[in-house]
């Protein structure tokens, strides 16, 4: 079997996943943001997800999803989708943190759930 083949019972989860996943995206907040915004929520959850929040000017440094400015604006669309919030240091306000709400860490978790069981 080369790589391109599935066996029935991988195609039907694989579909499963993609049913589930597109689905839940289909849902607001998600629909509203697009998929750039959404890379670059895999992105900030990622790294929440290491004990290592993303600042704004790191994010502004993944040209590989947009410009900076257009980054700033996902940033913006994901703040007022409530997907992501600004968190400060107590030690530097200067410093803005991205993180992922309650409701966008859901969404990752149900991902990578989904991505586990295939």
């Amino acid at each position: 079997m080369n790589h391109l083949e599935t066996t029935p019972k991988k195609e039907n989860s694989l579909f499963h996943f993609f049913k589930v996943l597109h689905s839940y995206e289909a849902k607001q907040p998600f629909a509203s943001v697009g998929i750039d915004a959404m890379k670059l929520l895999e992105h900030i959850a990622l790294q929440h997800a290491a004990g290592q929040p993303m600042t704004v000017s790191q994010a502004m440094k993944l040209t590989s999803i947009a410009s900076p400015s257009s980054i700033h604006k996902k940033i913006e669309k994901l703040r007022g989708a409530d997907l992501i919030h600004h968190q400060f240091s107590t030690t530097n306000r200067r410093t803005k943190y991205l993180t992922p709400s309650a409701y966008a860490v859901s969404y990752t978790h149900l991902r990578a759930h989904e991505t586990l069981m295939n």
